[in-house]
């Protein structure tokens, strides 16, 4: 009994334990949920940064525009985040879609078969507007029916305040309930950037008084523009496919808020780079800080503008609904929008002839922007006081002439000069340039010659009443204003004369200077002071210059332009990987002959550094190609079986074709060598044929022909005879003869 009671106790111990430590176990299970919610979540695992990658980036990443709303985050196929849908018919389909030329993430609307109710897509702002900008990319495939983009304010239509459309191939602007249409034509399927600008109070927005408001079209603007209801705010945007017309869609992208505390107005005209993300917890709050920066609240993955050139970091965080913070580790990223220097012409592809406007020379002025004035030229080293109304600058057309050198005097009291000093004076040496005028009334503007830098003068050259005079003031030529003439002076400082063309015809021959000098180191473009006129120069040319030959600004070139963001003390280009030409910047290349081309620009910085850009190719083909025949020769003689065929080509080429028909049917040729085609040889009657061959290519066409004869006899050989006589009948005669002379010999 003893035994028994003792295993009793045991078995009540054991269980007063497993009740204790259950208990226990239950206090510590309640407490431990406690302690996880107050320590911060491991940032590594819960935000992982997908885009930007760590690399370096040298474009923006295509397609991605910043924006307030982007639409980078919203799934495929759904309305996106704080946008509402408001459609009078189911079938009317709306939705996010991923790309459409060249814009992701898009917004399209489809109204679909559904005449008599509208389709409307709105976006109420987080709070009213008493002024501001909103901007977006819109496009629509039927510009014939009504894409419009309202501003509104209050319930959903209760106060209309703006409104833009594309209806009728055009842009159209509402006024009170009528649209009207702005001088800017709308087409189909194109991308087209708007920017609206309202004002309901006085603050002045952007110039604009109170209500009104202004929009644009790719930077053009139209108004300002009285609003439609002269309200206090704007809540809200519709975007809306009008009820009376359907089966057209339409798309918009990149809506940006000037009022967006993250959006500067403008950020969406060009693409940026994607911040985009992967994260396993539901977060309430997002945001990111660049460069360590304030965060700035995001809805999702997003469009930030692209940055300065340099190293970037970047880091994501995000708190769930009870308050815990996650975080992504830092993304180090680097952007270099211009590693190399970036050629923009020649193109990669074929010209069959020059650029217009572009002519070789010392001085083409194709790196000047247009507007340079006076010594920022890099041509005008100097320059006097230039008087009001009158000045040197840089325009960038003139009668088919590209970038031009300007000097312009309306002044009887002042004039405008523009003096180039060469970089060492000449003893001798040839100048060319093309001269123009816009006026052939009272005017005189002069080449005037220096020895030296501004030395003695040693005469000059007139334009004056519509008459080119000579050193001696003597009358040369005549000449029409805008009119470009082709001007060559050859001088000599040893004899103290000059040779003068106009258009390639000797107009001055051995002329004398006005003095006797030793050389000649500066030229100057005068309006003189007396006179009022202005004329137009391009293209000047030096016979010391190495890099120019003289005739080489007779004829339009290749534009060589580049982009970079280097200061470069020194550029240069190479063509075929010839020695490099030194360059002031953009210049034009004499037009090479034709074949195949690669071309290349360096530059080095104050530092010595090299900078080069990628090899760029491009091809000349100005010229038909040229196509001889080897084989078959005329009058070659062939049976059933079509003949072979040989031929060569010179110059560039992309097809070859030939016909036996006279063109009712053409064969494309394989290759420069093979056979007739036997199909179209044995259509053939017997007797002459002519094959035609033909070359073509962007330049024009080419072709050489050959006369063959094709002969297929069915008819047996007739045999060879003994000329001048009848084998048979001669046989005959023969016998008849042997048999008399054989009868008579019988008889005796």
């Amino acid at each position: 009994m003893k035994i028994k009671k003792s295993h009793a106790n045991i078995n009540i111990s054991l269980l007063i334990l497993i009740l204790s430590l259950t208990v226990a176990g239950t206090l510590n299970q309640s407490f431990t949920p406690q302690y996880k919610l107050e320590t911060p979540k491991s940032s590594a695992d819960e935000i992982t940064i997908v885009t930007p990658e760590n690399k370096t980036y040298t474009e923006p990443m295509s397609g991605y525009y910043p924006a307030t709303y982007g639409f980078e985050n919203d799934e495929d196929g759904t309305i996106p985040e704080e946008w509402e849908e408001v459609k009078g018919d189911p079938i009317m389909f709306n939705e996010i879609i991923t790309e459409l030329d060249g814009h992701k993430k898009v917004l399209h609307m489809d109204k679909g078969n559904t005449y008599g109710d509208n389709n409307n897509i709105n976006q109420y702002f987080k709070s009213v507007q008493e002024y501001g900008t909103i901007e977006f990319w819109a496009r629509t495939t039927d510009v014939s029916q009504e894409s419009a983009w309202h501003l509104k304010s209050g319930t959903f239509n209760q106060y209309a305040i703006a409104g833009v459309r594309m209806m009728d191939n055009t842009f159209q602007f509402m006024n009170s309930t009528e649209w009207y249409p702005v001088s800017y034509t709308a087409n189909n399927n194109q991308w087209y950037h708007l920017r609206i600008q309202f004002e309901c109070g006085t603050g002045n927005h952007y110039g604009l008084a109170q209500y009104k408001w202004r929009f644009f079209v790719n930077g053009v603007q139209f108004g300002d523009f009285q609003m439609i209801s002269s309200h206090s705010n704007v809540s809200h945007i519709i975007i809306h496919q009008n009820w009376r017309y359907d089966n057209f869609h339409m798309y918009t992208d990149a809506v940006g808020y000037s009022w967006d505390s993250n959006y500067n107005v403008g950020d969406n005209l060009n693409e940026g780079i994607l911040f985009s993300y992967e994260n396993t917890t539901n977060l309430d709050w997002k945001g990111y800080s660049l460069d360590g920066q304030t965060n700035k609240t995001i809805m999702g993955n997003t469009t930030i503008p692209v940055l300065d050139d340099g190293l970037h970091s970047i880091h994501m965080f995000g708190n769930d609904s009870m308050g815990t913070m996650y975080e992504s580790n830092l993304r180090y990223f680097t952007v270099d929008t211009n590693p190399y220097l970036n050629i923009v012409t020649p193109e990669n592809k074929t010209y069959t002839e020059p650029m217009s406007g572009y002519y070789p020379a010392t001085y083409g002025f194709e790196n000047e922007m247009d507007g340079t004035s006076r010594t920022d030229i890099a041509y005008v080293d100097s320059t006097n006081s230039i008087q009001s109304n009158c000045y040197v600058d840089i325009v960038n057309n003139f009668q088919g002439h590209n970038k031009v050198l300007r000097i312009y005097d309306a002044n009887t009291a002042g004039n405008a000069e523009a003096r180039n000093h060469f970089t060492s004076p000449q003893q001798s040496g040839t100048i060319e340039w093309w001269w123009s005028t816009s006026a052939s009334g009272s005017n005189m503007i002069d080449y005037l010659f220096y020895e030296g830098t501004l030395g003695t003068g040693v005469g000059k050259l007139k334009m004056q009443d519509g008459d080119y005079l000579d050193m001696q003031d003597n009358i040369v030529q005549s000449y029409v204003a805008n009119q470009w003439y082709h001007h060559k002076m050859i001088f000599d400082a040893v004899t103290d004369t000059y040779d003068w063309y106009i258009d390639g015809v000797l107009r001055v021959d051995d002329g004398n200077f006005t003095t006797a000098v030793s050389n000649i180191g500066t030229m100057n473009i005068n309006a003189d002071w007396a006179n009022i006129g202005s004329c137009y120069v391009d293209a000047v040319g030096y016979s010391w210059d190495p890099d120019y030959n003289i005739g080489d600004n007779l004829n339009e070139g290749l534009l060589l332009s580049y982009a970079n963001t280097t200061n470069l003390d020194w550029k240069g280009y190479s063509l075929n990987g010839a020695n490099n030409r030194t360059i002031l910047g953009n210049t034009t290349v004499p037009m090479p002959s034709d074949g195949v081309y690669s071309i290349q620009v360096f530059g080095n910085d104050t530092l010595g550094t090299m900078y080069e850009s990628n090899l760029r190719y491009f091809s000349v083909n100005t010229a038909p190609p040229e196509i001889t025949i080897s084989s078959p020769s005329d009058s070659d003689i062939f049976g059933t079986s079509a003949p072979e065929y040989d031929i060569s080509i010179t110059g560039l080429y992309d097809t070859i074709w030939y016909t036996l028909d006279g063109g009712a049917t053409n064969i494309t040729a394989g290759g420069l060598t093979g056979t007739i085609d036997q199909n179209e040889w044995d259509k053939l009657t017997d007797g002459i044929v002519t094959i035609i061959f033909y070359v073509n290519s962007t330049a024009g066409m080419g072709n050489a022909q050959v006369q063959v004869i094709k002969q297929i006899s069915s008819e047996p050989p007739i045999p060879p005879r003994i000329p001048g006589y009848n084998l048979i009948a001669l046989i005959g005669v023969t016998l008849a003869v042997t048999l008399i002379l054989v009868k008579r010999k019988l008889k005796k």
